[in-house]
Order: C-alpha cells, then sequence, then structure tokens
C-alpha cells in the first residue's frame, strides 16, 4: 500500500495517469480509504476547477487595467507612505 507522502506527491504532480495500472489502482485505494487523503485530493481537484475556471474567463474576457490619473498616483504613495512611516506625513 502507498503511503500518504507518495500519494500526496503523485496528486499534486498529476502525473498518476502515467502510472502503471497497479500503483493507479493502489493510488485511488489508498485515495478512497484514507480521509485524509480524500479530503485532500478534494481540495486539489476544487482548486483545478477553479484555475481552470478562472483561465477561460480570463481568455474570453481579459481585463484590461485602465491608467490612473496623475492626482490618483500622488494619493496612492501618500498613503502608501503614510501605511509605512505613520510618524511621517
Amino acid at each position: 500500500m502507498l503511503t500518504c507522502k507518495q500519494v500526496s506527491r503523485a496528486l499534486a504532480e498529476g502525473d498518476y495517469a502515467s502510472l502503471p495500472l497497479g500503483k493507479r489502482l493502489g493510488l485511488k485505494a489508498h485515495v478512497a480509504l484514507c480521509a485524509v487523503c480524500g479530503q485532500y485530493n478534494r481540495q486539489l481537484m476544487v482548486m483545478q476547477d477553479t484555475i481552470r475556471a478562472y483561465r477561460r474567463r480570463e481568455e474570453a474576457d481579459p481585463v484590461k487595467p485602465e491608467a490612473l490619473s496623475e492626482g490618483d498616483k500622488a494619493a496612492i504613495k501618500a498613503a502608501l507612505r503614510r501605511t509605512i512611516s505613520p510618524d511621517k506625513k
């Protein structure tokens, strides 16, 4: 049986599809039986789905940043200076 460390590495790297059949079945069995690895696998799947959805959205409608006015830039700089050095205003 595979260890949790081996399973987590295989899941994170995403190379489980290239594993031999026996190891792939062992991986699936471990994920099914181990609550921690099962939860980790579900979290990875959610993150992967979220990233894919974000990429699709960005490709369909990329966000174009608007240029800031000089006044806005100065206000941001002043706010950053106040945050970094609250004594100096």
